[in-house]
C-alpha cells in the first residue's frame, strides 16, 4: 500500500551504498529482474503512482491523511477477516517454501551483508568519498552535475 503523493528516493547506490533488507529477494519478486536492476541501477525518484503501476506498490490510496487513514484501516480489516485470508496464507507459505528451497533467504542476506561490510570498512570505497564530499561539501557527486546545469 502507498499513498498518493509520496515519492521513493532508492539512492542507495548514488551514495556506493549496495541497501539491505532483502531487498535482492523482494525487489525481483515485485517488480521483475529487469526493472529491479533498472531501479537500483538509475537511482531516479518514484511517485505513488509509478510504484503502483510497475507493480511495486498492490495499492494506490488517496492522498489526503484522513482518507488514506480510512483506506488502511479497511484494508486491514478486509485482509485480516476476509474469508480468503487462510488460503491467500497457504499461498504465501507455499511459494516462500518454494523459493527457500531454490535458494534459501539466508543466502540472500549473507551477500547483502557481505557487499555492506566490504563497503563500510574499506575506507577508500565510494562510499566513504561520497560521504567526505557531502559531510565537507566536496565536488557535487556525478548524478547531480546535469541537474545543476539547469539551473546556471
Amino acid at each position: 500500500m502507498i499513498r498518493d503523493g509520496v515519492v521513493l528516493n532508492p539512492h542507495y547506490d548514488n551514495m556506493g551504498l549496495y541497501g539491505s533488507e532483502y531487498w535482492t529477494y523482494l525487489l525481483p519478486k515485485k517488480v521483475g529482474a529487469e526493472l529491479a536492476f533498472d531501479l537500483a541501477r538509475d537511482c531516479q525518484p518514484m511517485l505513488a503512482v509509478e510504484a503502483f503501476n510497475c507493480g511495486l506498490a498492490d495499492t494506490l490510496v488517496v492522498e489526503d491523511w484522513d482518507g488514506f487513514h480510512h483506506q488502511l484501516f479497511e484494508l486491514v480489516e478486509r485482509v485480516s477477516t476476509g474469508s480468503d485470508y487462510q488460503e491467500a496464507l497457504a499461498v504465501k507459505q507455499r511459494e516462500r517454501t518454494a523459493d527457500e528451497a531454490e535458494k534459501p533467504l539466508d543466502t540472500y542476506r549473507q551477500r547483502e551483508l557481505e557487499k555492506m561490510r566490504a563497503t563500510f570498512y574499506d575506507l577508500d570505497s565510494r562510499y566513504h568519498q561520497e560521504r567526505r564530499n557531502f559531510v565537507y561539501k566536496g565536488k557535487v557527486p556525478a548524478h547531480l552535475q546535469e541537474k545543476d546545469k539547469v539551473f546556471t
